[in-house]
C-alpha cells in the first residue's frame, strides 16, 4: 500500500487556505493536489477534515465580525501617504476616518438574527374572527361564501 501524501505540512497549508476563504477546489489547487485527492483526504484523514472545517469556521468568524463592525459603525480606515517636502525630507501623513454605521447591514442583521420582517403579520384567533363576523353581519357587511 502506498504511503499517504497527506503530511502535517500539507494539512497546515490546507487550513491556511481555508482561513482565507478559498473554495475547496481552490484549496486543492493551491496546495498542489487534485480535487480527487482532496476529497479522499477529507474522507480518510480526520486531521485533514478537521483542519479544513476549523479554517472555514475561522474565516466565517472573521467575516461575521467585520460585518458587525460595519453595522455598528466600528470601522476605521487609515490611509498612509508618504510625501516628499521641498527640502527633500520625507513626511508620513496618516489620515484616520471613521465609517458611519451601514443601514443595510443593520437591516440584514435584524432580519436574519432578530426575526424582523418587512410585513406586519396580524394574528387573529377564532374567537376574534367570529366576533368580527358577527359584528359585520349586524351592520350588513357580507363575507365571501
Amino acid at each position: 500500500m502506498a504511503k499517504s501524501k497527506c503530511t502535517p505540512e500539507l494539512i497546515e497549508k490546507a487550513k491556511i487556505e481555508a482561513e482565507k476563504g478559498c473554495t475547496r477546489e481552490s484549496i486543492a489547487n493551491n496546495i498542489g493536489i487534485s480535487k480527487q485527492s482532496f476529497y479522499t483526504y477529507m474522507k480518510e484523514n480526520f486531521d485533514f477534515l478537521d483542519a479544513i472545517q476549523k479554517g472555514e469556521e475561522l474565516c466565517l468568524k472573521k467575516v461575521y465580525n467585520k460585518y458587525i463592525d460595519m453595522a455598528l459603525g466600528n470601522c476605521i480606515i487609515t490611509e498612509t501617504t508618504i510625501e516628499q517636502s521641498v527640502d527633500g525630507k520625507k513626511r508620513v501623513k496618516k489620515i484616520t476616518k471613521e465609517v458611519a454605521p451601514n443601514v443595510g447591514a443593520q437591516i440584514f442583521y435584524l432580519k436574519n438574527k432578530a426575526g424582523m420582517t418587512d410585513k406586519h403579520s396580524i394574528q387573529i384567533n377564532k374567537t376574534e374572527l367570529d366576533m368580527f363576523a358577527e359584528s359585520a353581519m349586524k351592520i350588513g357587511i357580507e363575507g365571501d361564501e
